[in-house]
């Protein structure tokens, strides 16, 4: 066994015996368990006289012509009693006025109850036992139900008894309630040592095996579980049967950690930072509430947000509970949703430590407007705040937020409090590129990758492991080795012929908002990137906004058009493709300066941002106004750069040839005094 726990030791062990011996008398005598004796009574028994009759099978075993058989499956209950017992050992029970929390799944709050229940009739300190309904789906039952609990562990404290409250997570008690909880407790997996314990209770003359099946296989049975594979005539069966069922819940797959993410060392720098927190407070070296538990992932798509959270958990050695907006939505209706997302929360409470994973986090949308839409995205991003609020209480959770946009999340999802930490994901650069490659073909030498991977800046870590997996599977098709020439070939498909000029009118549109950034004094660019595909500036938004801020803004995002109209002649069509880019973007900060931050000549009155511009087209006065707004940004860019017009040459020059600048050497290139370029 993994656990130097004696069976016969065992807490709640006695209270497991007398519910056996119940089941066998009531059984015995062709009635129901509520109508024997109590308990009490039971245990008033010698143990001679009821030993032999709770190592009796509580299923009929084949063949056999023994009458005394309980035929009502109680394993699952047996061994939660052990849990909770486990849970409960050191915990002030019964002191009068005191309150404990024991945090339970949701799906086993009526079972907890009993364990509880059998427990203090075995001679537990006696409390009052107030556990929490397990409501509906609505948010209006969930509502009543915690009303409730709080009511009646309210009313059993103020007459001066010992409450022991049941509930998935801390918040069931709400804020009048918590300052009291005298220790919280939180429901163990079921452990090796405990199934030792189980075995001779129900199977008659059973031994104890050498080998159990570990504690991270365990974890995934459910009292359904046990009350099947205890079906099972002989302890050698029962053990079998748990083992199938275990492993089938279980991942056999190879974990995923930190040392495997390649080309973020920023990113993992700051999660091994992470993972050294929480092994000191595993060992109580530092409390829980001084660990940095909550982080938003953002970047572009494929940057590799859900990895990063994988890897995490994989070398935090916990469990992974992972979901998305669209996988609560495809549940139903939104009652069906809220219920999902509830699930995969109390899943991760449950497992503490763990870390609980959510993308897409976009979808959640600022809440705002009137339509059935806006009104049904209210309700939704009100349920998940909830559930970060219960996330937050939990100890032993991580939370990881993932997004593409993390602008259009509502703010209330995302301030401080909610989100420790909110770190950027960018493309991989040069050195990143050659690592990813270097991981997934190691059979070529690391110094022709990290020539190659100048012309792959600009793809995604996602782009890179297509790539190589490209590469390989061309390899294996022709039986060899793989060959750089592979990787060359699965690039040039990924990527189309440039047509000429493209990349210099790329690199000008990129130094022109690297040049902006720099001229205004906005947040320090950490690098800039060019491919045949497009480019990127990777630099921090300003925390808030003022007047000025914005506008410095503006004339950011439309200084890649300017440089391009004022060196080419014309602009392209790269500031205007989708949603996300240059001109969008532009248009939607003017909207907010005239319709929600009261800096335009709208007044202070504030309306929400429609969800897609088109809305923003039907009021002409508006529109007006917006055009306003970016003609002025405009043209204070290509003043700017007009002035700097050999910087934004030169600079551009440099960046087509290199791909990629950061880091010193970017600062060099700079005009005027030399800033310092943030590391990330």
């Amino acid at each position: 066994m993994s656990s130097s726990s004696s069976p016969s030791a065992l807490p709640g062990l006695a209270a497991a015996r007398a519910r056996v011996a119940r089941e066998i008398r009531a059984a015995a005598r062709g009635t129901k368990a509520d109508v024997l004796p109590t308990v009490d009574d039971l245990m008033a028994q010698s143990d001679a006289k009821i030993a032999d009759e709770w190592t009796i099978p509580l299923l009929p075993a084949p063949a056999s012509g023994d009458r005394r058989r309980v035929e009502t499956p109680i394993a699952g209950t047996l061994a939660l009693i052990l849990r909770v017992a486990r849970a409960l050992e050191d915990a002030p029970v019964g002191a009068p006025g005191t309150l404990v929390l024991l945090i339970v799944p949701t799906d086993l709050l009526e079972l907890a109850r009993t364990a509880c229940d059998a427990l203090q009739a075995g001679g537990r300190a006696g409390a009052r036992i107030v556990g929490l309904r397990r409501p509906g789906d609505l948010r209006s039952e969930i509502a009543r139900s915690r009303a409730a609990f709080r009511e009646s562990t309210t009313t059993a404290l103020r007459a001066g008894h010992a409450v022991l409250a049941i509930a998935p997570d801390a918040s069931a008690l709400g804020e009048e309630l918590r300052p009291l909880l005298a220790a919280t407790r939180v429901l163990p997996p079921l452990a090796p040592e405990m199934l030792a314990a189980l075995l001779p209770l129900t199977h008659r003359g059973a031994r104890i095996p050498e080998t159990l099946p570990a504690p991270d296989l365990l974890r995934h049975l459910t009292p359904l579980h046990l009350d099947i594979a205890f079906a099972a005539p002989t302890p050698e069966a029962v053990l079998d049967r748990l083992g199938r069922i275990a492993a089938t819940g279980a991942t056999t797959a190879p974990r995923t950690t930190l040392a495997d993410v390649k080309g973020l060392p920023a990113l993992v720098a700051e999660l091994e930072g992470l993972v050294r927190d929480v092994a000191a407070w595993r060992t109580g070296a530092l409390d829980w509430g001084r660990v940095p538990s909550s982080i938003l992932l953002y970047g572009p798509p494929g940057t590799g947000k859900t990895m990063a959270a994988a890897a995490l958990a994989g070398s935090l050695e916990v469990p992974l509970v992972a979901t998305s907006f669209s996988e609560c939505q495809k549940e139903g209706h939104m009652g069906d949703m809220l219920a999902a997302l509830n699930g995969h929360v109390e899943a991760a409470i449950a497992a503490a430590p763990a870390v609980f994973f959510l993308d897409e986090m976009d979808s959640f949308h600022s809440r705002g407007g009137r339509d059935r839409n806006e009104r049904y995205m209210a309700s939704v991003v009100n349920g998940l705040l909830e559930q970060l609020s219960r996330l937050d209480a939990a100890t032993g959770v991580i939370v990881i937020g993932a997004t593409n946009h993390p602008d259009r999340i509502d703010p209330a999802v995302v301030r401080s409090g909610r989100f420790d930490r909110k770190i950027l994901i960018g493309l991989p650069d040069k050195d990143g590129i050659a690592a990813i490659l270097a991981a997934h073909l190691p059979d070529l030498p690391p110094e022709q990758l990290a020539a190659e991977a100048r012309d792959l800046v600009g793809l995604t870590g996602a782009d890179l492991v297509a790539l190589a997996r490209q590469a390989a599977a061309m390899a294996r098709g022709a039986e060899r080795a793989v060959r750089l020439a592979d990787l060359r070939t699965a690039a040039a498909r990924l990527r189309p012929p440039v047509p000429k000029g493209a990349l210099r009118r790329i690199a000008l549109h990129e130094v022109g908002h690297l040049l902006v950034t720099h001229l205004l004094d906005l947040p320090a660019a950490r690098s800039v990137q060019v491919s045949p595909q497009g480019g990127a500036v990777l630099a921090p938004e300003p925390i808030f906004h003022t007047r000025a801020s914005a506008e410095d803004m503006l004339a950011l995002h439309l200084a890649g058009r300017a440089a391009e109209k004022l060196v080419l002649g014309t602009p392209s069509s790269g500031a205007g493709e989708g949603p996300d880019s240059d001109l969008a973007q532009a248009t939607q900060l003017a909207a907010r300066i005239e319709l929600q931050w009261g800096m335009g000549r709208m007044g202070s009155a504030w309306q929400p941002l429609p969800r897609d511009l088109e809305a923003l087209a039907l009021d002409p006065a508006l529109r007006a106004r917006l055009n306003r707004h970016l003609r002025a940004a405009e043209a204070r860019a290509t003043a700017l750069l007009d002035a700097h017009l050999a910087d934004l040459l030169r600079i551009a020059e440099v960046l087509e040839r290199e791909r990629e600048l950061a880091g010193p050497a970017l600062t060099a290139l700079l005009p005027g005094r030399y800033r310092a370029v943030d590391p990330g």
